[in-house]
C-alpha cells in the first residue's frame, strides 16, 4: 500500500491547501474495469503489513454525527461525518482528475486527518487504501513514561524549542503510545510550514522539552525526522484538494 501526500502551505494561514496523489494496487485483479468508487476517511491508519485494509476502522466522526444522515450533502456538510466524502462530495473517478473544495477536513490541530485513512470502495468491498501523510515535517518523541499526559504542554514545549506559535504544532492520531519496553512512552508529532532538520532533531534532547525531554533509557526506541516518499506503482490515480478550512488551536 502506498501513502497519500498531504502537503500543508508554508505560512499556516486560513487558506490551507492540501493535494491528495492517491498511488495504489487494486485489492483484486478482476476489478480492473472500475472507473468510479465512493471514499472515506477512516479514524485510523492501516497498518504496513494489512493489504486487506482490515485495521482502518470506521469513518472518522470526531463529531458524533449520525451515520448515513439524509441531510448530509455538499450544501450541508456540518451534518457529514467528517469522514464522509461520498456524501459530501460525491464519487471519486478513476479515469480523470478532480478538484474539490471540502471546509469539513483539518490538516491539523486535535482533529487532523493525518495518519488516519483514505479508503475507496467499489459497492460494499474495499477498492483501496492508504495512510495520509503530511509533507510537512513530522517526529517522534520518546520520554519516560508521565502519570498524566499534557497536550497542551507537549505542543508549547515543542513550539518553545523550535521558536514558532504552538498553533503550529500537531499531536498525531494515537499519541501517546507506551513503547515495546514498557518504561517509555512516544509521541508522533507535526509541525506544519517548513523547519529544518537540525531544529527538529534539537527537539529530542532540549532541556525545553522538561519532561517529556528524551533520556539514555528511551534513546534506543526513539523516533528521527520521518520524511513521506514518493512511490511508483503500476496504477495510478491522482485526486487534488483544494481545502479551505479553519486550522484550530
Amino acid at each position: 500500500m502506498t501513502p497519500i501526500l498531504a502537503s500543508m502551505n508554508k505560512n499556516y494561514s486560513i487558506n490551507n491547501m492540501a493535494i491528495f496523489q492517491i498511488s495504489h494496487r487494486p485489492l483484486k485483479t478482476t476489478w480492473a474495469q472500475v472507473t468510479e468508487v465512493s471514499w472515506i476517511i477512516t479514524g485510523k491508519g492501516s497498518e504496513v503489513n494489512d493489504n486487506q485494509c482490515t485495521s482502518v476502522g470506521d469513518t472518522f466522526n470526531p463529531f458524533n454525527m449520525e451515520a448515513g444522515n439524509s441531510s448530509c450533502s455538499r450544501d450541508n456538510a456540518l451534518s457529514c461525518e467528517v469522514g464522509d466524502l461520498t456524501n459530501r462530495q460525491g464519487t471519486v473517478s478513476l479515469t480523470h482528475r478532480q478538484l474539490y473544495t471540502d471546509t469539513s477536513i483539518q490538516l491539523a490541530g486535535d482533529y487532523t486527518v493525518v495518519h488516519r485513512s483514505l479508503v475507496l470502495r467499489s459497492g460494499s468491498d474495499v477498492f483501496a487504501c492508504a495512510v495520509i501523510l503530511p509533507e510537512s515535517p513530522w517526529a517522534e518523541q520518546t520520554f519516560p513514561n508521565v502519570m498524566s499526559f499534557s497536550r497542551y504542554d507537549f505542543r508549547n514545549r515543542v513550539a518553545e524549542v523550535l521558536e514558532v506559535n504552538m498553533s503550529r504544532v500537531t499531536i498525531l492520531p494515537g499519541s501517546p503510545l507506551t513503547t515495546v519496553d514498557g518504561p517509555c512512552q512516544k509521541v508522533s508529532f507535526l509541525v506544519s510550514g517548513e523547519v529544518s532538520t537540525d531544529k527538529m532533531n534539537s527537539i529530542k534532547d532540549s532541556e525545553k522539552m522538561g519532561i517529556f525531554k528524551q533520556t539514555e533509557g528511551c534513546s534506543r526506541s526513539s523516533g528521527q525526522l520521518l520524511e513521506p516518499g514518493r512511490y511508483l506503482v503500476m496504477l495510478t490515480i491522482a485526486a487534488a484538494y483544494f481545502l479551505h478550512s479553519l486550522i484550530q488551536q
